[in-house]
């Protein structure tokens, strides 16, 4: 069994996800599995990872293929009856073997520390069930740094689940795999881009969430990222040779 399973959900950023899974195999730990969720909600016909020239990145990334798991979606394009993403994220899950969880965007990235250093949080501190830390916002119109999102505080159990809104994101956190069953996976009729939020909310009213200060990834921000709900250009390249 691997040490930590990440969770990668995906839809037309052929480009991003390729550099968000280099990312991953560029961990200091080797101890991991990826799932990926693909959901191609806009395209009539799925791609498979290769397809978007994932395995072309490098000879490493190919022989370790076996590593990577794929769960595709069973929504069809445009069925708005869930939340896609939670949903997409329940089905990864089912997949997942590690003894940790964690998540990236496709249009994110882990810094090379990111795995080991919060699986060795979660290793000598038995009592926690949640960490998170910091991230760095890279904004890709301007190609520079925005901000630094702290992870200082610890959040405490709150019965309505209240402490990480606003203040963590699904990005930042590792979680033990029992947690996922104990609290029922992510909400699937939670409203559009809270899926995480609502998660959260369950996580929190059995857990606190537990700070690790050191930035763990790095979200990109701007017109062909997760929150934009456009698939990205080839135009829209982004250079992240300084931080990747």
């Amino acid at each position: 069994m691997p040490k930590v399973s990440v969770i990668i959900n995906t839809f037309n950023r052929p480009y991003m996800l390729k550099q968000a899974v280099a990312s991953i195999y560029a961990q200091t730990l080797d101890d991991w599995e990826l799932v990926l969720a693909v959901d191609h909600k806009e395209d009539t016909k799925p791609k498979k990872p290769e397809e978007q020239g994932v395995i072309s990145y490098s000879r490493r990334l190919f022989r370790r293929w076996e590593n990577i798991l794929l769960d595709f979606t069973d929504l069809e394009p445009g069925d708005q009856s869930l939340n896609r993403f939670a949903h997409n994220i329940n089905r990864a899950f089912r997949l997942c073997t590690g003894d940790y969880v964690t998540y990236l965007c496709d249009d994110d990235l882990l810094m090379p520390w990111r795995l080991s250093v919060f699986s060795r949080v979660l290793d000598e501190n038995p009592e926690y069930a949640v960490v998170y830390g910091k991230q760095m916002v890279w904004d890709i119109p301007t190609q520079r740094f925005t901000e630094e999102r702290p992870a200082s505080d610890v959040l405490p159990i709150h019965p309505e689940g209240l402490s990480p809104f606003g203040r963590v994101n699904h990005n930042s956190i590792m979680h033990r795999r029992e947690c996922f069953d104990i609290v029922g996976g992510w909400v699937e009729n939670a409203p559009a881009r809270l899926g995480d939020a609502y998660f959260f909310a369950r996580l929190n009213q059995r857990w606190a969430f537990h700070p690790i200060d050191c930035v763990g990834e790095i979200m990109r921000m701007g017109e062909q990222n997760c929150w934009s709900g456009k698939p990205q250009s080839e135009s829209e390249k982004v250079n992240v040779g300084a931080f990747a």
